[in-house]
């Protein structure tokens, strides 16, 4: 998105990886709570996601990495207005696989998140994603 050869972003990514899995096995501070194991692989999938849209290998791997992230979730985050612009991120990288039907779902649970929380940047979001869906379906 910032002009990045793919190559670089993938460079970085690794480090990523590498430096998430060491933080893996560090204590929680109170005010870096949410940095899990499941936040990293939701940050690193959104970011395989957007190279997933030329290539399908890194879609691949985006859909794995959003999907283990979101299921890595705690209960009181998957009501979160943030959890469901993840799930944005998963249905579009279902979409760009091809896999209309589970988008349009995720995307489902999304709208659900939005009305809950009445968040209308979301809610944007999900419309927006919508309307991709329909024009490539």
């Amino acid at each position: 998105m910032a002009d990045a050869h793919p190559r670089e972003v993938t460079g970085l990514l690794s480090e990523a990886a590498d430096l998430a899995e060491q933080a893996a096995g560090q204590p929680l501070s109170p005010w870096g709570y949410w940095y899990t194991s499941a936040f990293f692989s939701v940050q690193q999938g959104i970011v395989w996601r957007y190279l997933g849209a030329r290539d399908d290998r890194a879609n691949d791997r985006a859909l794995r990495l959003l999907t283990a992230g979101i299921a890595g979730a705690s209960e009181d985050a998957r009501g979160s207005d943030w959890h469901g612009r993840h799930l944005v991120h998963l249905a579009v990288a279902h979409q760009q696989a091809g896999d209309t039907r589970t988008a349009r779902s995720v995307l489902d649970e999304a709208r659900a998140i939005a009305d809950a929380t009445a968040s209308l940047p979301l809610a944007g979001q999900v419309t927006e994603a919508v309307r991709r869906l329909s024009v490539t379906a």
